[in-house]
């Protein structure tokens, strides 16, 4: 039985089953993958990129408004280009494992194109800090080079964007046109045209509006009585564009300002710091108490932890003074009171292991001592040490360039701790499940990886048997 979305397509496949046709297995692009698949598997897919970036060339190069529509900031034809080098064909795969479930996606480079070409997540390593968090945590992410991986490639993509798009009127964003609101909440006293008839006190002069729409039509009205429409538009246009000037400002024009501040450099003093691991953990317990137990911090390998904690030291003075929060940057860990209720909320703490100026790590988090625990480090109860997390560990690649895992385990207990969560996820599934039906399931977990030709990634769903 053949199944298509278009009648075309259904016969395609007739003519091929019936030899009519060549097929799939008649193109070396399917077949050098095919013969790469030794492992078994339920499910295995082949997409070919090749069409579909040759649908996007056919498409940007009949758009005469690309660079209107995606703005200047965009170089989209270099991300494109870039974006054909590293996915020039995918495959996936779905497979059964005594511990669970196994997808497989990999994204092949074109042939020729350099090693990494494209790729955000390229370093491997191997997590230190699942030593330090405790082994309840319920979702823990880690990755390497936060400055070279994250922040530089988003910034060089986007550091020029023109922010002007929160002004209703003046909005680059795409396909907005000048004159016409982009959206949000606006008023025609806004307007940078119409809003010079409006006074202090909101009300239209329709006598200095009329004199003005008189002058206008006296302009642009021929000598033989027809009205140049193309040239009022034009005109407008630019009275927009004038206005509107002053008004652009950039992701750089924001970081700049804001440096000056805070009194230092975002990057310098701060990011550019952020070179090793980086993780996120978060743990939650009691979630039906009144006020449940929730935990998190954001964790980094510093290259110089003193000059972190002096940068991060400048950025709490500053929220201390536009928000009104309390600090105390004597204690250890460094105290910021975000709710305004006496109680210190969030805080960081800077270890150089080495001495002052010798690489360390940095970790900001909630609440304090969450904070000093993962500081301190590895225990016989961390994440690192837990059964689950060392047989998931095991399914994974062994040279990680990221990762995410979900304590499934943790999460289904206490979501079984809440009062007639039970009941509701049965009602939910109109009684074909029950929630107790969820606990073989230790974990979920993905991870990226680099490979020979490309880069790959895998989805693992561990399963207690």
């Amino acid at each position: 039985m053949i199944f298509g979305l278009a009648q075309d397509d259904v016969e395609q496949v007739i003519d091929v089953t019936r030899g009519r046709a060549p097929g799939v297995t008649n193109d070396p692009r399917f077949t050098e993958l095919q013969r790469k698949q030794v492992d078994d598997f339920l499910i295995w897919g082949f997409i070919d990129m090749g069409a579909a970036w040759e649908a996007i060339d056919a498409f940007m190069a009949e758009s005469e408004d690309d660079e209107d529509m995606f703005g200047e900031a965009f170089d989209l034809d270099g991300y494109i280009a870039e974006a054909r080098q590293s996915m020039d064909r995918i495959t996936f795969t779905v497979s059964a494992h005594h511990d669970g479930f196994i997808i497989d996606i990999a994204a092949l480079r074109a042939p020729g194109a350099p090693a990494g070409a494209g790729y955000a997540w390229s370093q491997p390593f191997v997590s230190h800090w699942a030593d330090a968090v405790p082994e309840d945590t319920l979702l823990f992410a880690a990755g390497y080079d936060f400055y070279g991986q994250v922040y530089r490639p988003a910034y060089d993509a986007l550091h020029t964007l023109d922010l002007s798009f929160t002004d209703p009127y003046c909005s680059s964003a795409p396909l907005a046109l000048p004159g016409v609101p982009a959206g949000g909440e606006y008023s025609e006293t806004d307007d940078p045209i119409y809003g010079q008839f409006y006074d202090e006190n909101g009300e239209f002069d329709f006598e200095a509006f009329d004199a003005w729409n008189t002058e206008i039509d006296a302009r642009f009205t021929l000598p033989d009585g027809s009205y140049d429409y193309a040239g009022y538009s034009e005109y407008i246009d630019s009275l927009y564009q004038e206005a509107c000037a002053d008004k652009r400002k950039t992701i750089d024009d924001v970081i700049s300002e804001w440096e000056q501040e805070v009194g230092f450099d975002l990057e310098d003093d701060l990011l550019a710091l952020l070179t090793g691991e980086f993780a996120f953990a978060l743990g939650a317990r009691n979630l039906e108490a009144a006020e449940p137990e929730i935990e998190g911090a954001a964790m980094a390998d510093v290259t110089d932890p003193v000059r972190a904690d002096t940068s991060l030291q400048a950025i709490a003075r500053w929220l201390s003074a536009e928000e009104d929060v309390a600090i105390d940057l004597v204690a250890d860990p460094r105290l910021v009171e975000l709710d305004d209720d006496g109680e210190y909320t969030a805080a960081w703490t800077t270890r150089p292991p080495g001495g002052a100026g010798q690489p360390g790590h940095l970790v900001l988090g909630y609440p304090a001592e969450y904070v000093s625990s993962v500081s301190e480090g590895a225990s016989d109860s961390s994440l690192s040490a837990s059964g689950d997390w060392q047989r998931t560990m095991s399914l994974l690649p062994p040279e990680p360039t990221s990762i995410v895992y979900v304590n499934m385990a943790q999460l289904l207990d206490e979501i079984a701790g809440m009062e007639d969560a039970a009941e509701e996820f049965e009602d939910a599934t109109d009684g074909r499940m029950q929630l107790e039906d969820l606990e073989p399931i230790r974990s979920v977990a993905l991870a990226t990886s680099n490979i020979e030709d490309g880069q790959a990634m895998r989805v693992l769903v561990l399963i207690d048997n």
